[in-house]
């Protein structure tokens, strides 16, 4: 697998009616190929202008099943579990 690396700048939009992470991910998928998954997702900067970011992503591998549904931005949300974990913090 191969990690390549995008830079790049993200302006401030004041009307984020679905949210910021709504707002980044829409901007990062409308700049990446048809077959580059988004790997890792930093905002480095920030000023008044927007964001300075970076992304580590891959191009996509015919062999890998939904690979295309594999993103970080693809996010689902699980509901907390209740029963009683054996870890322990000290």
């Amino acid at each position: 697998m191969k990690l390549l690396e995008k830079e790049f700048f993200i302006p401030h939009f004041n009307n984020l009616e679905n949210g910021i992470i709504s707002y980044l991910s829409n901007y990062v998928s409308q700049n990446l190929q048809d077959d580059e998954i988004p790997i890792r997702f930093v905002i480095s900067n920030t000023n008044d202008a927007g964001y300075f970011c970076e992304l580590g992503y891959q191009k996509l591998d015919s062999q890998i099943e939904n690979s295309k549904d594999r993103s970080i931005f693809s996010f689902i949300k699980e509901n907390l579990r209740t029963q009683k974990s054996s870890i322990f913090y000290y």
